[in-house]
């Protein structure tokens, strides 16, 4: 019969692997075989642990207070208990009496290291909840630092990680998460899943809540499958936090879900902080839209100053987010009384979110006060902010995801401008409220051969591989976030420079503002703000082009379905031009024409639209780097690929090739491998490759050419060591761009012009391999000439125009 030690030990090993059910029997056992008062409260105390884990946590403080009761418990096992009490208090969010516990345990094991650190581990985690970063981190070095246990070291240098994260620092938040991930992912599934929802985190942070959303319902599936509801409810409340911008409605549901998870258990903490989601969430649904003190408001601000009332009776942070919602929707309610915004606190760390929907707040009642002025600064002062934090990472993947942090004050800018109508005030916020990856400048890094290594292996893993794919891709794009950014960033260029720029073309630059297209003119002779009209006429005409431009581009079609097709496709461009051309013609002149899109219009093919066919067109980020690109570099060097399985494509390369006598290099079957291409586009001036291309929609730096031993990433742009200033994509798809928090677009050709390239020739849908191979020795003719690649396309399109447009600087 297995004595009271042996059963201790085997119950710990099971709480610890997650197996609370089996942990009980044991412990349970234990503690009716201890030989004394000592094994009793030591079996006591780690039956309370698996006994709250499986859902009753009541009963836990209850064993640990039983315990308590127990006579002549030496400093150890006491001080083990008030411990041990400490953490199930903590867990049930009295945060007071937990302190308490472990100020009482503190002293008690104060020669038992393991035990200390542990100690220091569990209080460290209080003082995350009350977001007291400063204290958090000292606890988690002391237990790092004393511990000889490895699992409980790699808990301390995982929750110093989340320290990192709530300090803004995300790279260093994933480095730290990385190393203990090895010690605590293997532990168990519940293990497993208690470092993705930490990671999940960092995700939310970054900006990429869909992708947080899809790694914590993996995790919330593993609590409930084991009954471990505290779990459970907390990754219900991680991920309400993640859905609250993208779908409102969705996160109120988790976080309801969540507060009655809590409210079974008795953790009344924890139902405060998913009841604080769920309300912001609920104003979350409402906020955007017209809207009149109606009941829904009444109600809303009743509950939500009593909700206020009961954080603050507990010192919880999440009553400043409640009271910021209250005052966002107070501001949009016709006929409220405005609710003012709470002051940022004194201490402990605030995340960026809730700073920029202060300043949002703050800004528009500044706006409906009648100081336009001041409210101009606090949208400004909230845009630093971000852009000081977007600034010190270098990933263009990173940067752009943090934009959305943004979005909602950035809009708040751009709509006071367009209210404002002043040009060169619309011309700054057109500026400052989009493309704000475009005025982070780029930084070129040494090689990193491990990152190229796991992009190489990625590159050759079998189609079926899908699990290591997806594990190599996570991979590879934290190696992106770990390269550090410049620091600073790129003030707008005032109109004037903009207009100096120019000289005798026209920049026409598109701003929505509350579902209405704005196009900001901006010409030798004039600077002018018209109105376009509603953006849902242009959202009608887009959905079907992209594969309408597919289908033109194919060879061996039946006549009668490509004259359909030409049809269909003439069709919606002549739709477009009158949605987004006719309210400006009269503006535009008739020379070159620098085109700023918003991200709605990022589909759009420029150059293919009637009116501009023939016509010398460059879409560029924004009008500031537009104007301040660099002259462009002579050609002295040129490269030319060819990759495999286009039919054309050698014909193509070798004919672009003649233009450039005794300066060209091609590169063309076996020899156009990833890491000949790279090494070629690091020795060139003007880079051409003719290859299968592919947009890759959901994870935009995965977009790549087809070469001979795979994919070539727009990751790979990343590590180039020098850049040519002109690279043509004789490819499918590699214009289009997935488009990030409505402003920011990445993808290939962003990939290219965010590293430094001054200007990308690319497609935005299929392109013909006849038309390439036809069109593109004439556009390396012109360039060896001496000519812009916007004029040069411009003389070479057809009466149906071009698919190849200019992105960046096309002159």
């Amino acid at each position: 019969m297995l004595d009271a030690e042996e059963l201790s030990r085997r119950g710990r090993a099971a709480s610890t692997a997650g197996r609370h059910a089996e942990a009980v029997s044991l412990l349970t056992r234990a503690v009716e075989r201890a030989a004394d008062d000592r094994q009793r409260a030591t079996a006591l105390q780690s039956l309370a642990h698996a006994t709250a884990e499986r859902g009753s946590p009541d009963d836990g403080i209850a064993l640990c207070r039983e315990a308590l009761k127990l006579k002549g418990l030496d400093a150890t096992v006491l001080g083990t208990v008030h411990s041990q009490l400490g953490l199930l208090l903590m867990r049930r969010g009295e945060v007071e009496a937990a302190l308490a516990e472990m100020a009482t345990a503190l002293p008690l094991v104060a020669d038992q290291p393991d035990l200390r650190g542990r100690l220091h581990l569990n209080r460290g985690n209080i003082h995350l909840q009350r977001r007291d970063a400063d204290r958090a981190a000292a606890d988690f070095e002391d237990a790092r630092t004393r511990t000889q246990d490895a699992v409980d070291r790699a808990m301390a240098t995982h929750n110093l990680g989340y320290v990192e994260l709530m300090r803004g620092e995300l790279v260093g938040a994933l480095r730290l998460m990385d190393e203990a991930a090895p010690v605590l992912a293997p532990l168990s599934p519940v293990s497993e899943a208690v470092v993705e929802v930490d990671r999940a985190e960092v995700m939310i942070a970054a900006g990429m809540p869909r992708a947080a959303a899809d790694a914590l319902d993996r995790a919330v599936r593993t609590y409930a499958s084991r009954r471990l509801r505290q779990f459970q409810g907390e990754a219900l409340v991680v991920r309400a936090r993640a859905l609250l911008l993208v779908d409102p409605n969705a996160a109120r549901a988790d976080a309801r879900r969540a507060a009655r998870v809590f409210e079974a258990r008795g953790s009344t903490t924890w139902a405060l902080r998913a009841e604080a989601l769920a309300l912001c969430a609920d104003v979350r649904r409402h906020v955007g839209r017209p809207l009149r003190a109606t009941s829904w408001w009444e109600r809303t601000l009743v509950a939500g100053k009593d909700l206020a009332d009961r954080l603050a009776a507990r010192e919880m942070p999440e009553r400043t987010e409640v009271l910021l919602h209250l005052a966002l929707a107070s501001e949009q309610v016709t006929g409220a009384v405005p609710v003012p915004a709470p002051r940022a606190p004194r201490r402990g760390e605030e995340p960026v979110g809730v700073r920029l929907l202060r300043q949002e707040v703050r800004a528009r009642a500044a706006w409906r006060a009648g100081r336009r002025a001041a409210s101009f600064g606090l949208v400004r002062d909230g845009l630093a902010d971000l852009h000081a934090w977007q600034s010190s990472y270098g990933s263009l993947d990173l940067q752009s995801s943090l934009v959305g942090h943004g979005q909602a004050l950035a809009r708040v800018g751009l709509r006071q401008a367009v209210a404002d109508g002043r040009p060169d005030v619309v011309h700054e916020w057109s500026e400052r409220a989009r493309a704000l990856v475009a005025r982070v400048p780029p930084v070129r890094l040494p090689a990193d051969p491990d990152a190229a290594a796991r992009i190489a292996a990625l590159r050759t893993l079998p189609a079926d591989a899908t699990d290591d794919a997806a594990r190599l891709r996570d991979r590879v794009r934290e190696d992106s976030w770990y390269r550090p950014g410049a620091g600073t960033v790129l003030e707008p260029l005032p109109l004037d420079r903009v207009r100096e720029a120019l000289g005798d073309a026209t920049l026409v630059s598109y701003l929505l503002a509350d579902r209405v297209l704005h196009a900001l003119v901006v010409g030798p002779d004039r600077v002018v703000l018209r109105r376009v009209g509603p953006v849902a006429a242009v959202d009608a005409a887009l959905p079907g082009l992209a594969a309408d431009l597919d289908l033109a581009a194919t060879t061996g079609l039946p006549d009668a379905l490509a004259a359909g097709v030409r049809a269909g496709l003439t069709a919606r461009l002549a739709a477009l031009q009158e949605h987004l051309l006719r309210p400006v013609a009269g503006d535009l002149g008739e020379g070159r024409l620098v085109v700023v899109p918003c991200g709605r219009l990022a589909a759009v093919p420029w150059s293919m639209l009637p009116a501009l066919v023939g016509r010398p067109v460059t879409v560029a980020r924004s009008a500031s780097m537009w104007a301040a690109a660099a002259p462009p570099d002579a050609v002295a060097r040129v490269g030319l690929v060819a990759g495999p399985g286009v039919p054309r494509a050698e014909e193509e390369a070798t004919a672009c090739a003649a233009a450039w006598v005794g300066r060209a290099r091609v590169l063309g079957g076996p020899t156009a491998t990833a890491a000949a291409v790279s090494s070629l586009t690091s020795d060139v001036d003007l880079l051409h490759v003719a290859a299968h291309g592919h947009h890759a929609d959901e994870q935009p730096l995965f977009s790549g050419l087809e070469l001979v031993d795979g994919p070539w990433f727009g990751y790979d742009v990343e590590l180039l060591p020098r850049l040519p200033s002109l690279v043509v994509l004789s490819a499918c798809e590699l214009g289009r761009s997935t488009v990030r928090a409505s402003e920011e677009l990445v993808g290939m050709t962003a990939a290219w012009l965010h590293a430094g390239v001054r200007c990308v020739v690319a497609s935005q849908a299929a392109l013909s391999d006849d038309l390439a191979a036809t069109v593109l020795p004439g556009l390396h003719a012109g360039l060896a000439a001496g000519r812009a690649p916007a004029d040069v396309l411009a003389d070479l399109a057809p009466a149906d125009g071009l698919p190849l447009t200019c992105f960046g600087a096309g002159w």
